[in-house]
């Protein structure tokens, strides 16, 4: 079965620094996949390689090095989408590889202030992610019985006589009887 996801952030407000971006909103989730909408966490159930891609929109922040977000994982990734723009859409994508069932994953404010979220849109936020399938080949199959044997073909053509070779030595001369 497919993993897929894809939420989004509808409610205004701000995201404080370190702190996980809250969807409010779960368009899709199918597979063995879920979404913590208190915490903001997405839980892996499956290993596997998963693609994420996830925008947000800001109005605001006081940041001196302008918006950072940044997909968190438990097991260590820290994929950085950022903007030195204070106003705009921020937006991001990575690649996620599960090696253990249980893993989470989180957008989080990367920024050292707060950010606002855009009072302008009716989506603030919005992530998405779906396991990418990798195919496996399967074990080599019986070989097939042999079939039958074909028709002979037609003589070819006879080839060029070769050219004649060298005489032999003369044999021994036979006794008189």
């Amino acid at each position: 079965m497919n993993v897929e996801l894809n939420i989004e952030r509808t409610l205004s407000g701000s995201v404080s620094p370190d702190a996980n971006v809250v969807f409010d909103n779960i368009k899709l989730q199918t597979g063995n996949i879920s979404y913590n909408s208190t915490t903001g966490v997405i839980t892996f159930n499956q290993t596997g390689s998963y693609i994420v891609n996830w925008a947000v929109v800001t109005e605001t922040t006081l940041s001196d090095v302008g918006v950072v977000f940044a997909l968190s994982s438990s097991a260590g990734d820290f994929i950085r989408g950022d903007s030195v723009q204070k106003t705009g859409e921020v937006t991001g994508f990575g690649i996620i590889h599960v090696a253990t069932s249980g893993e989470t994953l989180s957008l989080v404010n990367a920024t050292t202030d707060n950010i606002i979220y855009s009072s302008v849109v009716p989506i603030k936020a919005s992530l998405m992610l779906f396991q990418e399938t990798e195919s496996v080949t399967g074990p080599t199959g019986a070989t097939g019985v042999t079939g039958a044997t074909g028709v002979t073909g037609v003589t070819g053509v006879t080839g060029a006589r070769g050219a004649t070779g060298t005489t032999g030595a003369t044999g021994a001369t036979a006794p008189c009887i």
